[in-house]
């Protein structure tokens, strides 16, 4: 058992790494407490930057590719069968780390039984925990294991399920039915013991526990689950932003460090991976913004050669914006009643995301005849829109790509060479770092 720990964060009094490398045991509340609070790891590194690289919302030029001196960026940009080179993943190293950090809060909470006036805390913490470990274990199955299917889900290979803060147990890799079974205990636990009110938005909340169960039932294909959690969400709160408000001449339009966004639930966010001018707007989502449409404003700048840049996180800074907004919701809910046949209540949703998003008196609210498979289109349309650089259209393609009539693959036109990924290509799986599938012993995913 990993018993002692020295962690940097913002809690300096607890989490500072002493010069002399002194360790310390975390014993009360308020040490696990301050483990979640370490921002850093916590909210500063989720696991999303291949989900980014992969994606088709943006291209490269040839220069700009050269720049890159990381090898699994620039061979993950164009979805190379060697992706390494003997470097680390980011994302897999990150997302470990974080779940390294919540089973150690939840091993040690269970050795406290606290007081009477400790017990709301208490149980703060251990929800909180719960959170990060389930969502960053779903976060994790995108990268590295296929979509989920049900029918295949019991053979399919999932990722190490790691319960114990013991980072030399060798943990084999589990089914992916049984790693969505893990998310969803771990986000249901974290719904019961989360308070729905947090003092910042680093801090997971009801809400966010929430509404990652929609997408989690989202990406897993179930409908009436993903908007039955949707619903709850929406429940608590659904003010969403005026992009009228928003200051287009600003380098970043939305607040700054996102703590007075109105519609951020959970605010996580994953590092720079190239310079900000270098992610060129991929041509067709660029010009699908209509004229009056803000976004095209608030989530991109005009170059000088005319392409658009992105500058929309709602971080309000150059770092991706990757956690849980209201936004999102409404796109998962109408998606979802779409599916399922309400079509009145999916155009309701989008209308009212709409409203908020082109210029006042501007927006033409949808027709309410249309066709349930023309609605899906329009309601997938909007969410690719809408969400761009949040780390999910990877996730999307995935689950697209499994309906032949939305299966959609990408290009990249490089150095004069065009490099494809087809729908269900065994590439959509990254691979799994070497150093884990040595010292593991982990079964490598085909490329």
């Amino acid at each position: 058992m990993l018993a002692l720990i020295a962690l940097a964060g913002c809690h300096e009094s607890f989490l500072d790494l002493k010069r002399n490398k002194q360790q310390v045991v975390p014993e009360t509340i308020a040490d696990f407490e301050a483990i979640l609070d370490n921002a850093t790891t916590m909210n500063g590194r989720s696991a999303h930057q291949f989900a980014i690289i992969g994606s088709d919302d943006y291209y490269l030029t040839d220069e700009a590719w050269n720049q890159i001196s990381d090898p699994p960026r620039k061979n993950g940009y164009i979805w190379n069968t060697e992706i390494y080179e003997g470097e680390p993943s980011y994302d897999w190293n990150f997302g470990y780390k974080r779940i390294l950090y919540a089973n150690i809060v939840l091993e040690g909470l269970d050795k406290i039984n606290p007081e009477n006036e400790e017990v709301a805390r208490w149980e703060t913490v251990k929800g909180g925990a719960h959170f990060y470990r389930g969502s960053t274990f779903f976060y994790l199955a995108q990268l590295f294991a296929r979509q989920y299917n049900s029918e295949t889900s019991e053979t399919d290979l999932g990722i190490p399920l790691r319960l114990e803060p013991d980072a030399n147990l060798k943990i084999k890799r589990a089914s992916l039915e049984s790693t969505y079974v893990q998310i969803i205990e771990d986000l249901k636990i974290a719904v019961d013991l989360l308070p729905y009110s947090t003092k910042f938005k680093q801090q997971p909340g009801k809400q966010a526990a929430m509404a990652m169960l929609a997408r989690v039932y989202l990406q897993m294909g179930n409908y009436e689950q993903a908007k039955g959690w949707a619903d709850e969400t929406l429940a608590v709160s659904q003010e969403l932003i005026d992009y009228n408000t928003l200051d287009f001449n600003a380098a970043y339009p939305f607040p700054n460090g996102g703590q007075t966004n109105v519609e951020i639930l959970f605010l996580d966010l994953t590092g720079t991976i190239v310079n900000e001018i270098d992610f060129n707007a991929n041509e067709t989502l660029y010009s699908s913004y209509q004229d009056n449409d803000l976004r095209k404003l608030a989530f991109w700048k005009e170059s000088s050669t005319g392409t658009g840049y992105y500058r929309g996180s709602y971080t309000g800074k150059s770092s991706f914006f990757t956690g849980l907004a209201i936004d999102e919701v409404f796109l998962i809910r109408a998606e979802c009643n779409t599916r399922l046949g309400k079509l009145t209540e999916a155009i309701d949703d989008i209308n009212t995301l709409l409203s908020s998003r082109f210029k006042r008196d501007a927006y033409v609210p949808l027709d309410n005849n249309l066709h349930k498979d023309e609605l899906l289109q329009v309601v997938l349309n909007e969410r690719r829109k809408e969400l761009v650089f949040r780390g999910l259209r990877w996730a999307d393609l995935k689950r697209l790509n499994q309906d032949p009539d939305l299966a959609t693959g990408i290009s990249r036109n490089l150095k004069g060479t065009e490099y494809k990924l087809e729908p269900n290509d065994v590439r959509w799986v990254w691979p799994i770092p070497n150093d884990a599938v040595e010292i593991g012993g982990l079964q490598q995913n085909p490329r």
